[in-house]
């Protein structure tokens, strides 16, 4: 399959996704455990997905170079940029509390007091966050995840640009198959979050499915976005490799976000937590399986296996 037409699926299947998370609070009343226990596990696949297979293709693509192209500091120069930028987004932004509607009118977002036995309470946190100001902040934050997206899948299948047919070694395997999975299990919290925020401010029922839907448009923006950027660049392949990297740094920092707040400060489920953590760092290796196929014996990084300025050279 071509790069064009697995980005083209991904995309089309990351929109439904996040339109059903848009809907779930007028369909589903979830509770803060529920809520919680998922973000766990889609914390292990984002940290799993950004440490295992993107900074690691990133790398990968660096040590095939033969100093051919970016270093390896400049590498990870860019998954510390990312984690930064996206730290900062949280942090001036504030949209990243993922919490079930009855939590958000609250002046504290820990109605679970009473089933931790130490009664220790999280600090303090207020919610008068617009749903405006989300929407803004979270788009931010899925043009940057369909950024990761599209560098991944042309990191899995040396295209640049996006034409053509795969190459042999990425025809058994599913490019960019780990952070489609991050994405699209992190997507239904962050459409979740927006309507549930203009729910409780009150909006008209069909503007509320506009903005869900409008949201849900942002992943093939982000992936467009990476495409231009390919093109225009100099070297694409060097282009490709950086921005998987700094998109790497996103995908652990959102982890961080989402799962350190609850294992520090709630003792209650504190074993329940932790597994699904583990649980969701396999399955972010297993994902590197599909992603693999049959092509164990080649390179994944768009340096390794293509020269933007001439013909491709066998690996070594």
């Amino acid at each position: 399959m071509s790069a064009t037409a697995t980005l083209a699926l991904y995309c089309l299947v990351i929109l439904l996704i996040s339109v059903g998370g848009g809907l779930v609070p007028s369909l589903v009343r979830l509770t803060h455990r529920r809520m919680q226990l998922a973000l766990c596990l889609v914390s292990g696949v984002m940290l799993g997905v950004g440490m295992i297979h993107m900074l690691g293709h990133a790398a990968e693509a660096v040590v095939h170079a033969h100093g051919e192209g970016v270093s390896m500091h400049t590498v990870m120069l860019a998954a510390v940029g990312g984690f930064l930028a996206m730290f900062l987004l949280e942090r001036f932004f504030c949209f990243h509390h993922h919490e079930t509607p009855d939590e958000y009118g609250r002046a504290s977002g820990n109605d679970h007091q009473g089933s931790d036995a130490s009664g220790e309470e999280a600090p303090r946190t207020t919610h008068r966050l617009g749903w405006i100001g989300a929407f803004i902040g979270l788009t931010v934050h899925t043009i940057l995840a369909g950024i990761a997206l599209g560098a991944a899948v042309s990191s899995g299948t040396s295209e640049i640009p996006f034409d053509g047919p795969a190459p042999a070694s990425a025809a058994s395997g599913l490019a960019g198959f780990g952070v489609f999975l991050g994405i699209v299990l992190h997507k239904p919290f962050d459409a979740f979050t927006i309507v549930a925020l203009m729910q409780r401010s009150g909006r008209p029922r069909l503007a509320v499915h506009l903005v869900n839907a409008i949201f849900a448009l942002v992943i093939p923006l982000g992936v467009l976005l990476f495409v231009i950027g390919a093109d225009l660049a100099s070297n694409a392949a060097t282009f490709t490799t950086l921005a998987l990297a700094f998109s790497a740094g996103t995908f652990i920092c959102i982890a961080a976000s989402d799962v350190l707040p609850e294992l520090q400060f709630h003792k209650h489920d504190r074993v329940a937590m932790t597994c699904m953590l583990v649980a969701g760092l396999a399955i972010a290796w297993g994902s590197g399986l599909l992603e693999e196929g049959g092509h164990h014996h080649h390179h994944h990084g768009p340096v390794s296996d293509m020269d933007v300025t001439g013909p491709s050279r066998p690996s070594p």
